[in-house]
């Protein structure tokens, strides 16, 4: 207690220590400030939508007292050496409820192999990883924070960077990985086994509730099952919208190229392409994926009229592309 006493009479009485403890609080005060500055920025984000940002989650599970994450993403036309992602989980009940998992880049040269030949995506992959004891909730949806280098492989520093935060459309419930939200996208089991196996073993890739429609990956092709809330046209022409983009435009069938079209259009009729069967209370109708380029992006939906009654985006797993 005398030594505290006597280095507060020190510093009362001699300028010298006032100086350098008021310099040493003033060094202490701005270090803190941008620790926390960093921290916050480091955990902001805004989400917005950009079919640009390429994005598919291939795993969630728990591995011993973790729970991992893993994927890929990339922004189209910029080379992946620059890029940085952080993935977080949010409280689907409780959005100020947020889980930022450590990540680390992966190597993915399936994925340049399937998307690039002009630009390189094999530093595209992830892996994220957290404590289970932190997912406290039931469901959460996993979102990933995304920094590309703006000026496209060039040398960049902090101020040529671009971040975007996007959903990926994956949800966790009760520690599983599926594309609804909770329990309310999930399909019925049916009589038939044919629509069964496409349940338990395709890949769910969107699930609109308000219009009763599923997408389902499986086998080189897309399904499109409508269950019983999907409004059909009394004339048997009920248009899906069926619109791709690619990283390879020069791949695009002759007459996109020649038009300066940069996605192909291979919307149809649902019930030209619908599977008969005994599905009820589903109907179900079918595309290819094309393979003569890689499938970037995939925009579908309702449109009648020249108008979209609904549509959404979505990535394609593609590892199960059959090329």
């Amino acid at each position: 207690m005398e030594k505290v006493k006597g280095f507060f009479r020190e510093l009362n009485e001699n300028r010298k220590y006032q100086i350098v403890f008021f310099v040493l609080c003033m060094c202490v005060i701005l270090g803190g400030y941008i620790i926390l500055r960093n921290h916050i920025v480091l955990y902001e984000y805004q989400v917005e939508e950009d079919v640009y940002v390429v994005k598919f989650i291939e795993v969630a599970e728990n591995v011993d007292n973790s729970f991992v994450v893993s994927g890929w993403c990339f922004y189209k036309d910029f080379d992946s050496k620059d890029y940085q992602v952080q993935v977080f989980l949010r409280n689907l009940l409780d959005e100020e409820d947020i889980v930022w998992l450590e990540t680390e880049m992966v190597e993915r040269s399936d994925i340049d192999e399937y998307y690039g030949g002009i630009v390189d995506y094999s530093k595209t992959g992830f892996r994220a990883i957290c404590k289970n004891r932190l997912l406290t909730a039931k469901d959460y949806e996993i979102f990933i924070k995304f920094s590309y280098a703006e000026n496209r492989g060039k040398e960049s520093d902090v101020e040529k960077r671009r971040t975007k935060t996007v959903t990926t459309r994956r949800y966790i419930s009760n520690g599983l990985l599926t594309a609804f939200k909770s329990e309310e996208g999930k399909p019925k089991k049916v009589a038939s086994e044919e629509l069964n196996n496409l349940f338990n073993n395709g890949q769910m890739l969107i699930y609109r509730k308000d219009v009763g429609m599923y997408v389902y990956q499986y086998k080189g092709k897309l399904y499109w099952v409508a269950d019983e809330n999907f409004q059909f046209e009394d004339d048997q022409s009920t248009y899906i919208q069926y619109h791709l983009t690619t990283t390879r435009p020069d791949k695009l069938p002759l007459n996109r190229i020649e038009n300066n079209w940069y996605f192909d259009n291979l919307g149809f009729n649902f019930e030209d392409n619908e599977i008969k069967g005994d599905f009820s209370p589903y109907r179900v109708t079918v595309a290819d994926i094309p393979t003569s380029y890689p499938v970037m992006g995939v925009k579908t939906g309702y449109y009648s009229d020249s108008n979209w009654v609904w549509q959404e985006d979505f990535n394609l797993d593609v590892n199960n592309v059959t090329r």
